[in-house]
C-alpha cells in the first residue's frame, strides 16, 4: 500500500512545493523579526529567558 503512495513525479512536484513555500515562509517572518538578511539570524530570535538556556546550549553551541 505504501508503494502505491510513492509516484515519484507527484512527488517532485510536492517537495519542490514543500520547498518553495519554506523559503517564502522564510523571507515573511524574517522581516518580522527585523533582520534584513540570514546572515543575522541566530538563536536570540527564538530563545528568550533563563529557562530555555539549557536547551540553546544542547542545539546550539557556541
Amino acid at each position: 500500500m505504501r508503494i502505491k503512495g510513492l509516484v515519484v513525479t507527484d512527488k517532485t512536484e510536492r517537495v519542490f512545493n514543500f520547498n518553495k513555500n519554506t523559503l517564502y515562509s522564510a523571507d515573511v517572518i524574517l522581516p518580522a523579526a527585523s533582520k534584513k538578511s540570514f546572515a543575522g539570524v541566530d538563536i536570540n530570535i527564538f530563545v528568550h529567558g533563563d529557562e530555555l538556556v539549557h536547551l540553546s546550549n544542547l542545539y546550539f553551541s557556541k
